[in-house]
């Protein structure tokens, strides 16, 4: 599967904030595009001010990104069903939620991307309720260890301290999900797994069976005026046959997280002349 990121003004003008629209593509014929949309969540919570200093909650801001997509049926009368879900991501406390809603987000679609088009009124949305199915951690990369875990998961992002601070080092970036769950978190097996990520960028080295590469970055021969994020899709048997049946819902976690950072990035202007 594969995810077109957006991409603001770049070359030696000051880079713009991209738009938070996201473009999905399978590789199989039965598995149609959608769309993915990133927006900006403030839900304030009033709390006393101690010593001058009023703290954020989490999720008090948060990152939401938001999937409408078909459910695949491979049924005779082949009926067409969507899902909606959404995988909030709370960058301050490195936490993430993901929310099975019962309709499609319309709401955070715009505050993606529909004000951009009209800013004199805002539309009226119908309220929609939601069921959190999952929820976990990530850690955050810095200089000395440059790898971020999400460990509910048993997922990393090599070199994420790369991808956010060095746009130079966005279209190489691989993400690993961890296989042998019995010995996660043991130092002998995180030795490693680290091992695996501090690998150098190699598309045609692999990598141990336990260390399952879920997905990488890309930019195509595009340069800097495109990145693309390749996926991993799962597999389903039907007749006989493997196809492929799209991307499970857990592997959107470790994207929203890289998309978000990506996105606050240029917010905070961290980008401006170097992307």
């Amino acid at each position: 599967m594969l995810i077109h990121f957006p991409v603001g003004t770049g070359g030696s003008k000051p880079s713009t904030i991209p738009t938070a629209k996201f473009k999905v593509h399978s590789l199989s014929p039965y598995v149609s595009s959608y769309n993915m949309y990133l927006g900006s969540h403030l839900k304030p919570v009033i709390v006393p001010i101690v010593n001058g200093t009023r703290l954020l909650k989490p999720y008090e801001y948060y990152e939401r990104l938001s999937v409408e997509r078909d459910i695949l049926d491979f049924s005779p009368q082949n009926t067409t069903e969507k899902e909606f879900f959404a995988i909030d991501v709370d960058l301050r406390y490195q936490i993430y939620r993901m929310i099975r809603l019962d309709q499609q987000d319309v709401e955070n679609q715009f505050i993606a991307q529909g004000y951009k088009d009209s800013m004199t009124s805002v539309p009226s949305f119908q309220p929609h309720t939601g069921e959190i199915i999952d929820k976990g951690t990530f850690t955050k990369p810095n200089s000395t260890y440059k790898h971020m875990h999400i460990p509910d998961l048993n997922i990393a992002i090599a070199n994420m301290y790369g991808f956010v601070n060095d746009c130079e080092q966005e279209p190489f970036v691989k993400v690993y999900q961890n296989m042998n769950d019995e010995v996660w978190g043991t130092s002998e097996h995180d030795e490693k797994f680290t091992a695996t990520l501090n690998e150098p960028w190699d598309s045609k080295k692999s990598v141990p069976m336990e260390h399952n590469l879920v997905m990488r970055t890309a930019s195509f021969g595009h340069g800097r005026q495109g990145l693309d994020m390749c996926m991993q899709e799962e597999l389903i048997e039907d007749s006989g046959s493997f196809l492929e049946a799209g991307v499970y819902e857990d592997m959107f976690v470790p994207f929203a997280i890289m998309a978000a950072y990506r996105k606050r990035a240029y917010e905070t202007g961290s980008r401006s002349f170097n992307c």
